[in-house]
């Protein structure tokens, strides 16, 4: 399979000075620009208020330790990465002419936390761990839109500019093949220059990005169409049907519970109930490991190399943000 994508993390070579343009150039011409929405660099985000690399709150100081087999990033490391990467595109784009606001660690360490409780209730309800009723959705981050306006603001010509000295072209990618995937992403433009300033090659970003979060879906796709979980998921439908509720698979009754937040237990109590009878939770759980010994097996250099580049890439990050 092949993957046209542009990921959150980087490759170059660490100790990128001059921010050189696509053309070789150290600066480039202040009318540039593309707005997010038209743009093909997934800017690292475009909502947030101007802030200092310095003033970005603090982030961990431990460094992720690279074994072999999969590893995922804690939120905490994800939100160091994110906020090294936006902190020198922003050093980038402001010595090729432009305005970027990178937004606070805070911020970032929020949605990796988001990220990683929408991860969690990917599996089957534990309200022993979880609690009863269901947790609830963290209340919605207001965003400022700085980045936006900014581009708005600038010229036609200005914001394909924009485009090019932040994206890049997909004329020249970078290509790599990660775990029997093929991602790409353009060489060129600032992104890919703040993601190879932090893990040594765009290449490296690409598998380190892929191997720490897509992998996930993956994982999942797989259990989900593992035969037992697949029978315990229908003895779980069964069961809820018995109960009053009409669900074929477990992510349904969250899904009703905030939806109709006054039913919300009754929909929990007969979720942990039915989930506790038919051993959904055991079945996809051992399901779920299995998958990743599997894979960790399958493809462990390219995840030992993965987690070595992500591991100095957090080095690099914590040293870039003044830690």
């Amino acid at each position: 399979m092949r993957v046209r994508v542009v990921i959150a993390t980087a490759g170059l070579s660490w100790g990128l000075a001059s921010c050189a343009g696509s053309d070789g150039s150290d600066t480039a011409s202040s009318s540039a620009g593309a707005p997010a929405a038209t743009s093909s660099v997934s800017s690292p985000s475009s909502s947030t208020p101007a802030i200092s690399p310095s003033s970005q709150g603090s982030p961990p100081t431990s460094v992720a330790s690279a074994p072999p087999g999969i590893q995922f990033l804690s939120p905490e490391d994800s939100a160091t990465l994110l906020a090294a990467q936006n902190a020198l595109f922003g050093d980038c784009m402001r010595d090729h002419g432009f305005e970027y606001y990178p937004p606070p660690y805070d911020q970032l360490l929020a949605s990796a936390r988001g990220s990683e409780a929408s991860r969690a209730e990917r599996f089957p309800y534990d309200a022993a761990l979880e609690g009863m009723p269901y947790r609830a959705n963290d209340p919605a981050q207001q965003l400022d839109r700085s980045n936006d306006e900014y581009v708005a603001a600038l010229s036609s010509d200005a914001q394909a500019r924009y485009a090019e000295v932040g994206g890049g072209s997909w004329d020249d990618v970078a290509e790599v093949d990660a775990l029997a995937n093929s991602i790409q992403t353009p060489k060129g433009g600032r992104l890919s220059e703040a993601r190879a300033e932090l893990f040594g090659s765009v290449e490296t970003s690409l598998l380190a990005e892929f191997a720490g979060g897509n992998l996930q879906n993956i994982i999942f796709a797989a259990v989900e169409a593992d035969p037992v979980v697949m029978d315990a998921i229908a003895a779980w439908s069964t069961c809820m049907g018995g109960r009053g509720y009409d669900f074929e698979h477990f992510g349904e009754a969250r899904g009703r519970a905030r939806t109709s937040p006054p039913d919300a237990e009754a929909i929990a109590s007969a979720d942990a109930a039915c989930t506790s009878e038919t051993d959904l939770a055991t079945a996809y759980r051992s399901a779920y490991d299995e998958e990743v010994q599997v894979l960790a097996e399958q493809y462990a250099a390219q995840l030992a190399e993965s987690n070595a580049a992500t591991a100095a890439a957090l080095q690099r990050a914590q040293q870039a943000l003044g830690g």
